[in-house]
């Protein structure tokens, strides 16, 4: 006993770089973490593993590398799907959970079912509740908001409606009936 009446931590996971973006899945059994290391990892709350030293942490249940800085991650509606938006190549990416893919190298990892290529870094990303469309917010200054399920005449995931903020867009969420969008940007707005 310390003393110490305020928050309890009940798990921790050191990622191997500043952690951008961290959300509870829809059951709450999971984390995801999107990261400065160009990783996304999906981090149990039930499970553990014992690392190279002996400690434990919580087990990592899948990972995606991407090729920069991942600043938004979050679980899709029915937890099957994360959504993450990066700086590598200015991309939102779909990433299953529960189907795998081979890389060039032989290596297994999480399939990606949708990206979309923005203007600018994405900054925040998360799925509508339906699970049928992504907001993303971006360094372009732009909100958009892609359908998972219809492309545009080059074939690319069709943009159902964008917004120009004032400055970088940080955040993006659906409201509860998938209606509306909330943004924040660093024009204070």
């Amino acid at each position: 006993e310390n003393g110490n009446t305020g928050p309890k931590v009940l798990s921790e996971y050191k990622a191997g770089g500043y952690v951008n973006a961290a959300k509870f899945s829809p059951d709450g059994d999971r984390v995801v973490i999107g990261s400065r290391d160009n990783m996304m990892r999906v981090i149990s709350l039930t499970k553990t593993e014992t690392d190279e030293n002996g400690n434990t942490e919580p087990k990592v249940l899948a990972w995606y590398k991407s090729g920069g800085y991942v600043w938004a991650a979050n679980f899709s509606p029915d937890g099957d799907k994360v959504v993450i938006g990066s700086d590598d190549d200015k991309m939102m990416r779909v990433i299953s959970l529960t189907e795998t893919e081979t890389d060039e190298n032989g290596n297994t990892k999480p399939k990606v079912l949708a990206e979309y290529e923005a203007r600018g870094i994405v900054l925040a990303a998360s799925f509508s509740p339906d699970g049928d469309r992504v907001v993303i917010g971006s360094g372009d200054h732009m909100m958009r908001v892609i359908s998972l399920t219809e492309k545009d005449k080059k074939g690319t995931l069709k943009v159902l409606t964008e917004y120009e903020a004032g400055g970088w867009v940080w955040t993006a969420n659906f409201s509860p009936d998938g209606d509306k969008v909330a943004i924040g940007s660093s024009d204070h707005m």
